[in-house]
């Protein structure tokens, strides 16, 4: 039994694949408003540690948060070769992971969402779910194995 909204389904609630035309109408928005979600996520971090205020973050978060923010730029590439887009996935991963290891704070897993999405709009529903399941896996043992996890961005 299927809903009608993947291939198998009924011709009359077919989607394209997400990575088919469907991506390219609103990539470069969603491109945008993913690395302005980025920023509008690290910009209190970065003015407190430049000010030298106290955070309740470590200036230490802001390095896996810029090596998030360069890895999630190549996935934006429309023509980008599957294993190098994969390679940049898996970074997104690590960098959010290493940030849930420095310091927990439940708007990380607004990480996870925008990886999710590149995921999606560069593969087949299976492949993006099975992504999303691997990733949440990753950041779930993460947090198990930290001392006083919060489990709340999860």
């Amino acid at each position: 039994m299927t809903s009608g909204l993947w291939s198998g389904g009924s011709a009359c609630g077919r989607i394209p694949r997400m990575g088919g035309r469907f991506a390219t109408r609103n990539h470069w928005i969603l491109c945008v408003a993913a690395m302005a979600l980025w920023l509008a996520l690290g910009w209190p971090v970065l003015l407190r540690a430049i000010a030298g205020s106290a955070s309740s973050k470590s200036p230490l978060w802001l390095v896996p948060y810029a090596i998030f923010g360069a890895d999630a730029l190549g996935p934006m590439v429309p023509k980008l070769r599957p294993g190098v887009r994969w390679t940049l996935f898996c970074g997104q991963l690590a960098a959010v992971v290493a940030m849930a290891i420095v310091a927990q704070w439940a708007m990380m897993s607004v990480f996870l969402v925008i990886t999710a999405w590149q995921a999606a709009m560069a593969t087949t529903p299976d492949k993006a779910m099975a992504w999303v399941a691997f990733q949440m896996l990753a950041v779930t043992i993460t947090l198990a194995l930290v001392p006083k996890p919060d489990q709340c961005w999860v």
